[in-house]
């Protein structure tokens, strides 16, 4: 079997993959290409090329290539709303310039997302088509890449010493084999939004699945180009319409055309595939007349708005679709990935090349996941959510029907449309690292990190670290850009060239490349660079900023940052997304519009009253959506992974199975946490038998979700992978172990969503397993003897205590935490467990086997009963009488009650029942009686962390299983007398 070896391996070859190969041949890195298809893509599914982005292409040399390839020079592009392209009425239009008009400087004329003096490059019409045989042509003349078209990843293996991949050829010959091996220090999976690289990394997505889906026609008329071109139509056209909506793109002057075909998020399969295969009916509907045309490709596919949960996974990252994936947004999705590139690219070539440090590549994912997150928020918030896609779908071919509702929509549309070109301008140029841990960040006299001014419709150039280094003439050249790129710059602005020698020294001792420029005050260079000092990243980006030379220890802290390494700092920052509220006169004159777009219909039409409230409240929504312009805070997203469920209620072998894509809600106060590992509990059997069922069907009535299908598990250790706006704790990386409630779905699955109050950083010096086998214990324990039972580490000491059950899970806990107290421990457990009893910290172990503890002791201050009611009198014979004896009891017989005589009668039955045992052992025996209920309690948790980083408890496990094997850790619970947790791994 023949094999390849290179620094890096890509896998995939569309825009993403072909530029990071552009990237690293830049920086002097070898790389392989793998990519399944024989050739470039036949389909334009991007379009559009953003001025970062050509930012990037400049830097590589290809700026002139892709202008050349683009949409031409001397073309204007148009934007419009249209029943159909042709045949149909026109209901907005907007005419943009040419951008050869653009770079001749011809003032008063505007370019389709140009925002002018922001950058030196202009964004470019490029499609997919055009622009990935431009790149292909520039690695295939790259010394250090190589290229393998139709080869298919089928395994992956890595190891800390690299990856190796294999890979079937789809048209092998004798001369070339049909397999290989290739082998590389990294592997950068571009392989798009299905990426079976991610699926082999276990790496899942979360957000908003299948928002809506489409059908992707690229297709070649002539007729169609010349008509338009006479109408001066060319551009970027949305239909509406009652047969169909969609949108189409000219996409150069060859008279090729994409058209993308909008469909319900529920459409069937069968349903598309029949719109693909009758591709020409499609582009008949659209253009509204029959022209003669040449379908080149179709293609369906869903549009959805997630990002990964993770970008590394050992010496494995993803980029572009492979880790995010949202709905068209003027090439948010392309070009985020080709930013995410442009950011490893440089990391990837200061750790192979020596001076990145040990920290440098995690940084990736911290920067570019955030960045991902804002773009897919803003593609919502301009594209719309699953029920505006309806709304478009369905009540809008509606609308366009009657003349002036035509009219009121078209203006609100293109308005809408107007918007979108001049929107997302802090994304593209505008954005900031604001939690990078390789970024010397400067702080408010609040502690918070220092942001840019830029807004979603205004660009400020900022040289805050972590920004874009903003575009300036200068008089040697066409921009300060250009000094950026292969090496960190060291920019020194009114200084002299001998200044930062320490700053200097230590780069070198770093073994840092770098170039320093020192230029006086030019006034359009001190607008936006206010400093004096500065250090630029490879990428672009500002790392360092001051107005003073940093002695020789700072500089050694900064070169330290800058190239990771030191471990990072949690950097908490507010969500980056603030709401942009509404103003009165804006919604009463939104309320007014479709007040009397109703009343003008209802003079002069005879649609019924329905009809017309419908159309008025769906104007009022698209005037509020149209005037807020807000990027959402989510209400609801979604994970799909697998979990262990079950659909009804029975023994284990029975009922429990895995579903490979449950798929669980993620809201705005929520942490989404990868499970790691999770622990089986008594309560998670007796809720899959049903025990208690009609309280939990009462919990889950309350909060509005099905009871089935049922996860159970209540704790769990994992990794933080995504938090809701609302949550300040956590952030994306955090490891942490946890206990969720009873209204929430348990933790035996991939992923959990829980509570920044069921949650607490794992402690350090234990693994998953054994930090999953405490959460849940803890709670137990914490609720009942200090909630209840009025313990504590200052009162604790010398205090007699009995534990029952003391080698179990909770009991073995309990004894740990009472002896790091000072208490006096005293515990039954069977004759086999008496010396772990002892091992565990007890001072007495009685064999309940043998002996009647209730006999042998007495006067004891506090019993803590994990058995139940048979040891409940004995139990309280043991305790002291009028002198503050505690009795608790985590064995309350509520569910029992409620499952027996449901949930009324058997919560009045407890209730009284409790109550009288209460004032009986008060009244007559003066002591205290609690039946105790385990709540999730983050401080609780906080405290055990610590108690187990200073070795007071140490976690006790009986055995691991794998998620697969579920059912028989179930069993090994139910056979009861286990010493320690039984644990289940998800990973």
């Amino acid at each position: 079997m023949a094999s390849e070896e290179m620094d890096v391996l890509i896998v995939g070859g569309g825009p993403v993959g072909l530029t990071m190969a552009a990237e690293l041949s830049y920086r002097g890195i070898k790389s392989i290409v793998v990519e399944k298809k024989t050739s470039t893509s036949v389909l334009a599914k991007a379009a559009y090329v953003s001025s970062r982005t050509m930012e990037h292409y400049r830097r590589l040399g290809l700026q002139q290539k892709v202008m050349d390839a683009a949409y031409p020079r001397d073309m204007s592009f148009n934007a419009s709303v249209r029943t159909s392209v042709l045949g149909g009425s026109m209901m907005w239009r907007k005419k943009f310039a040419s951008w050869g008009e653009i770079v001749d400087g011809i003032p008063g004329k505007t370019f389709l997302f140009h925002h002018p003096g922001a950058s030196v490059a202009i964004p470019m019409v490029c499609p997919q088509t055009a622009l990935e045989p431009v790149l292909k042509e520039h690695i295939e003349a790259c010394s250090n890449v190589k290229t393998f078209w139709g080869w298919e990843v089928m395994s992956l293996a890595q190891d800390e010493n690299g990856v190796t991949i294999r890979a079937v050829c789809s048209a092998s010959s004798e001369n070339d084999p049909s397999e290989k091996v290739f082998k590389a220090k990294y592997l950068v999976a571009c392989d798009g939004g299905s990426s079976p690289i991610r699926k082999q990394l276990g790496i899942h997505t979360y957000g908003e699945f299948v928002i809506v889906r489409a059908c992707s026609i690229t297709f070649k008329s002539t007729e169609l180009y010349t008509r338009m071109k006479e109408r001066d139509q060319l551009g970027f056209c949305v239909v509406v319409s009652k047969k169909g909506s969609g949108f189409l793109i000219t996409l150069n002057a060859n008279a090729d055309f994409a058209l993308h075909v909008v469909l319900p998020p529920n459409t069937s399969d069968e349903v598309l595939q029949e719109y693909v295969r009758n591709a020409s009916r499609c582009i008949v509907n659209a253009v509204g007349v029959n022209l003669p045309h040449t379908v080149v490709a179709a293609s369906g596919y869903n549009m959805h708005a997630l990002v990964s949960t993770k970008y590394q996974e050992g010496r494995c990252f993803l980029a572009g679709d492979s880790a995010h994936q949202w709905l068209p947004a003027g090439g948010l999705g392309m070009n985020t990935g080709l930013s995410d590139v442009a950011d490893l690219a440089w990391k990837l070539e200061a750790v192979l090349k020596g001076f990145g440090g040990p920290y440098l590549l995690n940084s990736y994912q911290v920067e570019r996941m955030r960045m991902a997150d804002i773009a897919r928020r803003f593609a919502l918030s301009i594209g719309g959510t699953e029920g505006m896609e309806e709304f478009r779908l369905k009540i809008l071919p509606f609308l366009v029907s009657n003349p002036l509702t035509r009219f009121v929509l078209g203006r609100v549309m293109g308005r809408s449309l107007n918007a979108q070109v001049t929107l997302g301008i802090d994304i593209v140029l505008g954005f900031q690292y604001i939690n990078s841990p390789v970024i010397k960040h400067e702080y408010d006299s609040f502690g918070k990190v220092k942001l840019n001014a830029s807004t979603r419709t205004r660009f400020v150039p900022s040289s805050l670290p972590g920004c874009r280094a903003p575009h300036v003439a200068l008089p040697d050249c066409a921009t300060i850009l250009d000094l950026f790129g292969k090496q960190f710059v060291l920019l020194t602005i009114g200084g002299e060239e001998s200044n930062l020698d320490d700053l200097k020294a230590e780069m070198r001792t770093r073994g840092l490349p770098y170039e320093t420029y020192t230029y006086p005050k030019l006034p359009e260079l001190v607008a936006c660079y206010d400093r004096k000092y500065f250090l630029v990243r490879p990428d672009g980006v500002v790392a360092w900023r001051s107005d003073c030379q940093p002695s020789s220890l700072e500089a050694k802290k900064i070169v330290s940052t800058v190239v990771g390494d030191t471990p990072p700092k949690r950097i908490p920052s507010s969500s980056p997304h603030p709401v942009s509220h509404q103003q009165p006169p804006t919604l009463l004159r939104d309320a007014v519009t479709s007040a009397g777009t109703s009343f003008l219909l209802f003079k002069y039409t005879e649609l019924p009253i329905k009809s017309l409230v419908c159309i008025g409240l769906g104007v009022f929504w698209l005037l509020r959506g149209l005037h807020t312009q807000r990027a959402p805070q989510f209400q609801q997203q979604y994970s799909r992974h697998r979990a262990a469920i079950c659909n009804t209620f029975g023994g284990s072998d029975k009922v429990l199975q895995i579903d490979p894509r449950f798929v669980g809600e993620f809201h705005p106060e929520d942490v989404l946490v990868r499970v790691h590992a999770a622990s089986i509990n008594p309560i998670d059997l007796g809720m899959r038998r049903g025990y208690g069922a009609d309280f939990f069907r009462r919990i889950s009535r309350m909060t509005r979700k099905k009871f089935f299908p049922l996860i159970v598990g209540r704790d769990c250790s994992g990794e933080v992978v995504a938090v809701g706006d609302n949550v300040k704790k956590f952030l994306p990386g955090d490891l942490v172990y946890g206990a969720v409630s009873f209204a929430r779905q348990g933790t035996h699955a991939e992923y959990v969503t829980m509570r920044e109050s069921e949650l607490a950083f794992k402690p350090c010096n234990v693994d998953h397993r054994e930090a999953a086998s405490l959460p849940w214990v803890a709670v137990t324990t914490w609720t009942a003897l200090v909630q209840l039972g009025g313990l504590n580490r200052g009162n604790a000491r010398g205090k007699q205590v009995l534990v029952h059950a003391g080698t179990g899970g909770v009991g073995s806990f309990a004894i740990q935490l009472l002896k790091a107290w000072g208490a006096e421990v005293t515990t039954t457990c069977s004759t086999g467990n008496i010396s772990l009893a002892h091992c565990l910290g007890a001072d007495k172990a009685i064999d309940y086997t043998t002996g009647n503890f209730a006999t042998t002791l007495k006067e004891y201050d506090l019993v803590f009963d994990t058995v139940g009611y048979v040891y409940e009198r004995p139990s309280l014979s043991v305790l002291k009488c009028f002198g503050n004896g505690v009795y608790v009891s985590i064995r309350s017989p509520k569910l029992y009650l409620i499952t027996r005589f449901g949930t009324f009668c058997g919560g009045l039955l407890f209730s009284w029942f409790y109550r009288f045992k209460v004032a009986m052992n008060r009244l007559f025996y003066g002591r205290a009686f609690y039946y105790s209920i385990a709540e999730p309690n983050a401080e609780a948790l906080e405290e055990v962390r610590g108690m187990v980083e200073r070795g007071e408890i140490r976690p006790l496990i009986a055995a691991v299983y794998a998620l697969d094997e579920i059912v028989s850790a179930h069993k090994h619970v139910e056979s009861g007398h286990t010493r320690g947790k039984v644990i289940v791994t998800m990973v």
